[in-house]
């Protein structure tokens, strides 16, 4: 299915999460490119970074989830996992479409229908753009998830059981201690089969067009030569957490001008934005 074409002011809002004080030029690239797009983009989070585009509406995240709430995982120190929680949770009570802050748009997000998800790989389905509508089974599956992170499910492996059982023992809210995408894409995708809904599951050329483990590949010149590659594309995913681990690396950075990240940024930045002093 493609995406249709549709008047501006028809297209559905998209909802995305940010927690830091400052948001770099990946981020800024990834807001404006929907604003660009048509989008309306409604930005959550519990205090507004200093460099936000223009055009963005900000949302008080607490009218979602309360901050006290929000946590870091335990490995990677990232806010990823609590995003998990808090996109199902939006999702479930809202409705609309979902788009993680490293995403791009490349086209209108206009499918005619709620349900909007894509394949990553073979096996496993992503959440970084997700559309549900509100109170939809998907959603409240997870939020039950998330609710009860250390309950048994029908589909878990004898090692994800040993784990929960492990983080049972532990004392207090135990959330911090669940691994990134457990309730994610992995767990994503293991609801969607159990569901039933495994056959709306979009190709994955729709948003996910570069393989998580070639990220390096949006940032250096290794797809000069390609510009068919996103053809077919409505959102590129430029797998922030895959460049947050990459010791020494700087989204703030100048890449080669034929890279595909500078070639975005010259469609969707202006040239005078460095989008310095990103925390997350």
């Amino acid at each position: 299915m493609a995406a249709q074409t549709t008047p501006r002011e028809k297209l559905p809002a998209v909802h995305m999460f940010w927690h830091g004080s400052w948001l770099s030029r990946l981020e800024r690239l990834c807001m404006n490119s929907f604003m660009a797009n048509g989008h309306t983009l409604l930005l959550h989070t519990y205090e507004p970074p200093k460099n936000v585009p223009p055009g963005v509406t900000l949302v008080d995240a607490a009218e979602t989830l309360a901050q006290k709430y929000l946590f870091r995982d335990k490995r990677h120190n990232s806010v990823a996992a609590f995003a998990d929680w808090f996109r199902f949770r939006l999702l479930y009570r809202q409705g609309g479409i979902w788009a993680d802050t490293d995403v791009v748009c490349l086209k209108p997000l206009n499918y005619g229908r709620a349900e909007l998800f894509a394949w990553e790989t073979l096996t496993t389905i992503n959440v970084a753009v997700l559309g549900l509508p509100a109170g939809h089974e998907l959603a409240a599956w997870m939020l039950e998830c998330w609710d009860h992170p250390n309950r048994w499910l029908s589909y878990d492996s004898g090692r994800m059981k040993r784990r929960k059982l492990l983080r049972r023992l532990r004392p207090g809210d135990t959330r911090p201690h669940i691994r990134w995408g457990e309730f994610g894409p992995r767990g994503f995708t293991h609801a969607v089969r159990h569901l039933g809904y495994e056959n709306l599951a979009l190709p994955f050329w729709h948003f996910y067009p570069v393989h998580y483990q070639n990220w390096h590949t949006i940032f250096d010149d290794s797809l000069r030569d390609n510009p068919m590659l996103t053809q077919a594309s409505s959102a590129l995913h430029l797998w922030n957490e895959m460049t947050r681990r990459a010791r020494g690396f700087d989204k703030n950075a100048p890449f080669p001008g034929d890279s595909l990240f500078e070639r975005l940024c010259a469609r969707y930045l202006r040239s005078d934005d460095s989008g310095t002093n990103s925390s997350r």
